[in-house]
């Protein structure tokens, strides 16, 4: 669970948390009884319906969402795509193989039963949606496995390897692997899950008993070998249909970083450097080039307290205390500025992630909607050339705090700090050094020289 969750529960004493199971299972079950009743009127799947009513609710708020953000071209484009993929899925959902059965006539007294013809239908997607919610539940399991494995915050530890493969390869939608086991995933649990719901063998023993037969096929045997064969070939079209419907979110996620209401879409960009090596300067050339807003947890700070919000006065009492603002806080208000308009189009981040924890609560809020970094700009300079940069910015200001060894500290206490977020950063290919020493503009041209390669612009 992210961080900021920690501050829904105000009350965490066995009897708030016992009331707030007793009325989460009632609600469980009057919805439960809504669906039974819906089901009986003969309406439909009642349990379906509302799902379905609580996903249709919220299309006006996020079809706004895209008009502002992206303008009515997207908005059409979005709501075509919409309509052929519910038509494609109306299609394959009505297909079906109908198997011919014949009954042969049978006297019963002076009555006469059987004679008749029929069928067997063999539905192209017997499973339903099941197979998806297997697959996606299956999945889920080496992220939460991963997450209790993680070191705990100011211990210094890096997490083992194994948690570093889960989270670069096994968490984020628009990885390859994780896209290729999704798609096998659902295919093999298509099949599992009508392997268990239609038996051959069951239908034709119930054939043969009641003098049913398929023309051209023998009784028994033979026809549970034939269903069986049908079965086989019809669920392959099938579970492929099925595994590409269910890749369509994340297909829009990488082709044009699309979501459910597109928000954090543009670039998203962070970038790191040790103090005195100009961030501050390059973090704001970087943002007019892409139009995009420059978030640093510093004014972040300032902002809040400035402005007396809740979370400020928080981070007042903790500043004005001298102790470190915990990363449940920091979270918070970083969450609560990535939600302002102006972040919807893309966001430079300065000074956020610091810790490990942060980069994990980062990942899992920006996949939450279906995003991710684009790249990390790292600046890089000669630890005895910032130094001396620093020291001679002191002696000129009169800075008298600004001493050699309270330079070189800092720069210590950044290594140590950055050290175990940039191999993160390095093993998912977001890295993007670039040499931070020598005339501004000069910098500011390796690093849109840099991102130009890896396909990021100011028109991204």
């Amino acid at each position: 669970s992210s961080p900021a969750c920690s501050s829904l529960i105000t009350n965490d004493s066995w009897y708030a948390i016992l009331l707030m199971v007793i009325t989460m299972t009632a609600g469980t079950g009057l919805i439960m009884w809504m669906g039974e009743l819906i089901t009986e009127r003969g309406v439909g799947n009642g349990m379906s319906i509302l799902i379905f009513t609580s996903i249709a609710a919220r299309f006006p708020n996020s079809l706004g969402t895209i008009l502002t953000e992206r303008g009515p071209e997207i908005l059409v484009i979005v709501i075509g795509i919409g309509i052929l993929i519910m038509m494609a899925v109306i299609f394959v959902e009505q297909s079906q193989r109908r198997i011919p059965v014949q009954y042969a006539k049978r006297m019963v007294g002076r009555r006469t039963y059987g004679g008749n013809n029929t069928y067997i239908p063999i539905k192209v997607n017997m499973a339903g949606v099941v197979p998806v919610i297997f697959a996606s539940s299956l999945l889920y399991l080496p992220s939460l496995i991963a997450q209790f494995n993680q070191p705990t915050v100011g211990s210094g530890n890096t997490p083992a390897p194994w948690v570093n493969f889960i989270n670069t390869y096994l968490t984020r939608g628009d990885h390859p692997l994780y896209i290729a086991l999704y798609f096998l995933l659902i295919v093999g649990f298509t099949y599992f899950y009508v392997a268990i719901t239609f038996n051959p063998d069951e239908v034709a023993d119930n054939m043969k008993k009641y003098g049913g037969f398929i023309p051209g096929i023998r009784a028994g045997r033979p026809t549970a070998e034939y269903l069986d064969y049908v079965l086989t070939r019809v669920t392959l079209p099938g579970s492929i249909y099925l595994g590409l419907v269910a890749l369509i979110p994340l297909a829009a996620l990488i082709l044009i970083n699309a979501n459910q209401n597109f928000p954090f879409g543009g670039t998203s960009l962070l970038i790191v450097g040790p103090p005195g090596a100009g961030k501050g300067t390059q973090a704001a050339r970087i943002s007019q080039r892409f139009s995009i807003p420059t978030i640093s947890t510093g004014d972040i700070f300032r902002h809040n307290i400035a402005n007396g919000t809740e979370l400020g006065q928080q981070v007042k009492a903790i500043v004005d205390a001298g102790d470190y603002v915990p990363d449940v806080l920091t979270n918070a208000l970083v969450t609560d500025r990535l939600n302002e308009a102006d972040a919807a189009g893309g966001f430079l981040l300065d000074g956020y992630p610091r810790t490990t924890d942060q980069v994990r609560y980062l990942d899992e809020l920006l996949a939450a909607h279906g995003h991710a970094l684009d790249a990390v700009v790292r600046l890089v300079a000669d630890e005895n050339e910032i130094v001396r940069r620093l020291r001679q910015r002191a002696i000129d200001q009169g800075r008298v705090d600004d001493s050699e060894a309270a330079i070189r500290h800092r720069q210590e206490v950044y290594q140590r700090e950055t050290a175990p977020l940039l191999e993160m950063f390095r093993d998912r290919d977001l890295l993007v050094e670039v040499d931070g020493l020598g005339a501004v503009d000069d910098i500011t041209e390796r690093i849109f020289t840099a991102l130009r390669e890896r396909g990021l612009d100011s028109a991204a």
